[in-house]
């Protein structure tokens, strides 16, 4: 299988480097150091699973240069989707299909506009990891996606995709009702990333803090609420579950967190702000969501004036 990682970051590096090592013809769309440290050393995963290196690599700036390609793995940031999406037309063809596996609930929409809904399947990583430096991943918890067709007819395309995921050993589950399944993960994302920025703490150091967790509590609960409102399907066991002390947080960090500390925009907007507009769609109010949106957003800027001066 031909396969384009649009977002070579920590996730997307993760999961095509699995490919890659499994043996499909995969390429890292990136730029910057990101992209001169893969050139160079390719890329190296310390795992939980056993550390591994993929070099040589293939890597490009340039998604007109990779030509068409059977799937197209898109993990941007959500703020970049409708640049990315732009950027991977070169590699779309009437056979491929593009993976979404973002944090939020309205990325596939944004791809669908430029490169046509019919070539979009919604999935679900579910996965702690980061890139301490270019050319490094780092893999702490989880390695898993669910993905599924938004019809929830198990097609052939899904199928290829999941026999891919498993030869290269990340387990791969499919969902009959994956918008279900993106807004359960928006649950735990509207409410841990915000407050893992804000507070500049890990997940299980926000779980046993009692303030810290109840508020995660009240979060999660306004997202369920308009999740369910929007006809999802959610249970309430979902809060225990996430916040059960699981060591296997103890050095997992959030996306948000680490944007935070590099200065980087968050993605505050896909998470508590689809929260936001859900429930505004279904008249349900979310005012914990709310105050996270702002908070972060005021951090997002105080980060920037800092590094600024």
């Amino acid at each position: 299988m031909r396969v384009a990682v649009m977002g070579a970051g920590a996730v997307g590096g993760y999961f095509g480097a699995k490919l890659d090592r499994a043996g499909h013809e995969v390429w890292f769309i990136s730029k910057g150091e990101r992209r001169k440290a893969m050139r160079i050393s390719g890329l190296r995963v310390e795992s939980i699973d056993g550390d591994f290196q993929v070099v040589p690599l293939r890597t490009t700036r340039n998604a007109s240069s990779v030509g068409p390609v059977d799937l197209v793995l898109f993990t941007v940031k959500s703020c970049d989707t409708r640049e990315a999406a732009e950027a991977a037309r070169p590699m779309v063809r009437s056979h491929t299909t593009v993976l979404a596996i973002q944090n939020g609930v309205e990325n596939e929409a944004i791809i669908g506009e430029v490169l046509g809904d019919e070539h979009v399947v919604p999935g679900v990583a579910v996965i702690g990891v980061d890139m301490p430096e270019p050319g490094l991943i780092r893999h702490t918890n989880n390695g898993s996606i669910t993905l599924g067709e938004v019809s929830g007819e198990e097609t052939q395309r899904v199928r290829d995709i999941c026999e891919a995921f498993a030869g290269a050993d990340v387990e791969t589950r499919v969902s009959s009702d994956i918008r279900s399944v993106k807004w359960r993960k928006l649950v735990w994302n509207a409410s841990f990333n915000p407050i893992t920025a804000l507070t500049g703490r890990r997940v299980l150091d926000l779980i046993e803090d009692d303030n810290a967790r109840t508020l995660a509590e009240d979060a999660m609960r306004e997202a369920i609420a308009v999740g369910r409102g929007l006809g999802h399907k959610i249970d309430d066991s979902i809060i225990a579950r996430a916040t059960q002390r699981d060591p296997n947080w103890a050095d997992s960090k959030t996306s948000m967190l680490q944007d935070i500390e590099r200065g980087r925009p968050t993605e505050i907007d896909a998470l508590c702000g689809a929260v936001v507009r859900g429930g505004e769609r279904v008249n349900v109010p979310t005012p914990v969501n709310s105050s996270l949106l702002r908070l972060v957003k005021a951090k997002e800027r105080a980060v920037v004036e800092t590094r600024g001066l």
